[in-house]
């Protein structure tokens, strides 16, 4: 009887002892593939895993999330925007100084993000880029200092990477994106220099005319040249994606040729922008505006128009326009 216990009481014994040497075991394995992937994964070795690794979390533990982040900066600064239809509208619907302070954290996390990113997986071996996510991390930290009205900082990113990623599609998007920086510094001499460049370059990207179109029609407002305005105006608005954002370049068209005294292209314009189901704000001054601009010919018809809107509980607020 006490031997059988004996027995029983070795044999649990030797399960334990077996099975703390195979966790060991186990432990050891473990470190050493840990170590393993970590020596091949290095982002001084170029190799096919290195990359792959690379590439991966570079992408979709960073960038992907570092661009949401910025998205909803975005979104918050753009629902914090007021439009004055006094004036010529801005291009984009950006807030102010306050609206970029209260949506700050959104840029901030992705300034960290794309940061992080780049100190662990850039594999920046003698001069060249091999991890292909890194450049992608650098234009979304800059956007993120421009949305936080942080020029300066944006400016020297961008810089950057239009030096060290020559023969790319980003090295082109950081030179639009410089130049939505200087124009929103109203560095007028800088922003004229890129444009010139980018010109003068065979290589732009046919992708990017819109954008290039649509910066270069910013710096004419600004500057009062509303000539070149509505060409470039012209030229970005059938190569701009967002409906809405193309209904707004619309609009702005419009204003344009009102202040150049085109009245009939003016009420053209406006007429349109109404049709492109804009934001109901925008749409009420489309009609506005038509009817102020339109000619005697069509006037009867505007005017039956305005009276019904302004019968319309939800224009209340719009009728001291």
């Amino acid at each position: 009887m006490k031997g059988a216990v004996f027995s029983e009481k070795y044999n649990i014994f030797a399960t334990l002892s077996l099975s703390v040497r195979m966790n060991k075991n186990r432990y050891i394995l473990l470190v050493v593939l840990v170590s393993l992937l970590a020596w091949t994964c290095s982002t001084k070795k170029n190799t096919f895993t290195s990359r792959s690794y690379h590439n991966m979390t570079a992408r979709y533990n960073g960038w992907y999330w570092a661009k949401e982040s910025n998205k909803e900066g975005v979104d918050k600064l753009d629902q914090s925007h007021v439009d004055d239809y006094s004036k010529v509208l801005e291009m984009y619907r950006l807030g102010d100084d306050k609206a970029a302070k209260s949506a700050a954290n959104f840029f901030d996390k992705a300034i960290t993000k794309t940061s992080t990113v780049i100190a662990k997986h850039s594999m920046l071996i003698k001069d060249r880029e091999y991890c292909k996510w890194i450049d992608d991390n650098y234009l979304t930290m800059a956007q993120a200092h421009y949305y936080k009205r942080d020029y300066y900082a944006a400016i020297e990113v961008l810089e950057y990477i239009i030096r060290q990623y020559k023969g790319t599609e980003t090295r082109y998007q950081a030179m639009i994106w410089l130049i939505r920086s200087y124009n929103s510094m109203n560095s007028v001499i800088n922003t004229q220099a890129m444009i010139d460049l980018i010109k003068n370059d065979k290589d732009f990207p046919k992708k990017l005319e819109g954008e290039f179109a649509a910066v270069q029609a910013h710096h004419y407002i600004l500057t009062e040249n509303y000539e070149k305005a509505i060409f470039y105006l012209t030229k970005a608005i059938p190569l701009t994606k967002s409906k809405k954002q193309k209904a707004r370049y619309v609009f702005i068209l419009g204003q344009l040729y009102e202040r150049q005294g085109d009245l009939k292209k003016a009420s053209q314009y406006y007429a349109q922008c109404a049709k492109m189901n804009p934001p109901y704000e925008m749409y009420f001054n489309a009609k506005i505006k038509r009817a102020l601009t339109a000619g005697s010919s069509d006037s009867k018809d505007i005017r039956k128009e305005l009276l019904k809107m302004a019968k319309d509980e939800k224009n209340k607020e719009y009728l001291d326009q």
